[in-house]
């Protein structure tokens, strides 16, 4: 029985390489071992005269990557020009809800409300407005104290330089 697969096995290489020979085949050159076209199964792209143009250059591919190239780096400058965005408006929200925060530690009327210490609540609660060339700010954000909680609203504008 092994020797009718062994047989059988024979039988189909020697007809797979006269396919090959006669220019039927996968396009591959028989080699002894197998060449990578003729066992893999991942799609591979192929590369003819007839896709060059008469400089040698590809006449369509080239134009492809190039627009895709152009993309991803539109697409990536996009996506930083807003991330550094919103730092930036975190540093601002950060900075102004401090300074509030120390100036309302002072009024006696705050503190009698909510307590000691007041305590920011999340930033994606508050609200954030930077006047032109960042000369004022409005700014809303939730607090909290041993007392009780409230929001803040104030705004700053900067005078000078």
């Amino acid at each position: 029985m092994a020797a009718a697969a062994a047989a059988a096995g024979a039988r189909k290489l020697a007809g797979t390489l006269r396919l090959l020979a006669a220019g039927r085949g996968s396009g591959c050159i028989p080699r002894a071992r197998a060449s990578p076209c003729e066992t893999s199964f991942l799609p591979h792209r192929s590369y003819s005269a007839a896709k060059t143009g008469e400089n040698g250059g590809a006449t369509g591919g080239g134009k492809r990557s190039r627009i895709r190239r152009i993309v991803s780096i539109g697409v990536i400058s996009i996506a930083g020009g807003v991330a550094l965005s919103a730092l930036n408006d975190l540093a601002i929200f950060h900075g102004c809800s401090s300074k509030a925060i120390k100036k309302a530690t002072e009024n006696q009327e705050v503190v009698e409300a909510i307590g000691v210490p007041i305590v920011r609540g999340p930033w994606y609660d508050a609200s954030l407005a930077v006047g032109h060339r960042r000369r004022s700010v409005s700014c809303t954000f939730p607090v909290s104290g041993p007392q009780g909680s409230g929001i803040f609203q104030f705004k700053a504008i900067r005078n000078g330089g």
